[in-house]
């Protein structure tokens, strides 16, 4: 299977290549086009677009991904990476596309804002299934539990009869601890949210962290209770996969984690 891998972090962050080796190491032919450098919060946005202004593009290799078919670094957000290699510029024809890791969850509201979902709705709009894979914050995130779940869940992509666009939350598990997979919906509060304070004369930052809703259903209350949840969109932000693919993705994907 040939994969394009992506993300909003850039193409030397630890989740890209943990996601990539997990891949490679199934046997798949996988391509990187990530951002030369962080590229988080800007949704499916493409960044400044002027006619004719050109875009900064280089190839690269990575001692820490043996294996890698080829890897370019794009000074862009990922969407318009997404966009690029999809298009003439490079002769590729990803089968799938996966985005991530992205260290932090993608739940609640905060979703619009995310590259690493940008990615793979891009993708989806332009006809092609895709993915966004997501764990937990900080240094326990236990990210070789998603990478292990890459392969399987490019699989069930490869496999899927129509382009699809999923947002998959991982909890913060060692592989064993994690129960299952459940189809889930845009939790009504988030885990994490950005906020703007004032800095003297300027502004900064703040990046706030929140406790689950008690909502059966959310992608916040199920990452957070221990299962891997699913969202499906097919097209568009706000249009969702028919419920019964939605289930079809969850009850496979929890096939999958039972069989690791």
């Amino acid at each position: 299977m040939r994969i394009l891998v992506t993300n909003d972090d850039g193409y030397f962050a630890p989740g890209i290549a943990a996601l990539a080796n997990a891949l490679i190491g199934a046997g798949h032919e996988v391509t990187i086009a990530a951002p030369s450098r962080e590229q988080s919060g800007g949704g499916a946005g493409l960044g400044r677009v002027i006619d004719g202004h050109p875009i900064e593009c280089k190839e690269f290799e990575l001692a820490e991904i043996p294996g890698l078919a080829r890897g370019i670094a794009i000074g862009a957000p990922p969407a318009l990476i997404v966009k690029a290699v999809l298009g003439p510029c490079f002769g590729l024809k990803p089968d799938i596309v996966l985005s991530g890791i992205n260290l932090g969850w993608n739940t609640g509201p905060t979703v619009i804002h995310s590259g690493t979902i940008g990615a793979a709705m891009t993708a989806c709009v332009l006809g092609l299934k895709a993915a966004a894979i997501s764990c937990g914050p900080g240094e326990d995130n236990f990210l070789e539990t998603s990478a292990t779940l890459g392969p399987s869940l490019a699989k069930l992509l490869y496999e899927w009869p129509e382009p699809v666009a999923l947002n998959v939350n991982v909890p913060a598990l060692p592989r064993h601890a994690v129960k299952g997979a459940v189809p889930t919906r845009i939790a009504n509060g988030t885990l994490m949210d950005v906020g703007v304070v004032r800095d003297g004369e300027n502004l900064r930052f703040s990046i706030d962290r929140f406790d689950p809703e008690d909502v059966a259903g959310s992608d916040a209350s199920a990452v957070s209770a221990g299962n891997v949840s699913i969202t499906a969109f097919s097209g568009g932000y706000a249009q969702c996969a028919r419920a019964d693919h939605h289930h079809a993705f969850a009850n496979a994907m929890v096939e999958c984690i039972q069989s690791l």
